[in-house]
């Protein structure tokens, strides 16, 4: 990937608040990463889930998405985070 391109993707990540790989890494493997977030807002953690691509339509990937949004967002809480409305 092309430090341009890769840079673009980065702050795209950042925007909508997770990282998805669609056989990126490896053929046939997808996944989803989501921040945990610390008292200050800072990133202290992430978490991800990595599911078969024959297993990643796009209705199972929002489900997936929903799921470790709701668990991150806990997460987070314990760490002291209070999220912005």
């Amino acid at each position: 990937m092309e430090e341009d391109a890769f840079i673009k993707e980065i702050h795209q990540v950042a925007e909508q608040g997770y990282a998805l790989n669609k056989g990126e890494y490896e053929d046939g493997v997808c996944s989803i990463a989501v921040p945990v977030r610390n008292g200050s807002g800072n990133i202290a953690a992430s978490m991800n889930i990595v599911v078969p691509e024959t297993r990643f339509s796009n209705e199972r990937q929002k489900e997936l998405l929903d799921l470790l949004l709701e668990k991150a967002a806990y997460l987070s809480s314990l760490r002291g985070y209070q999220a912005k409305e």
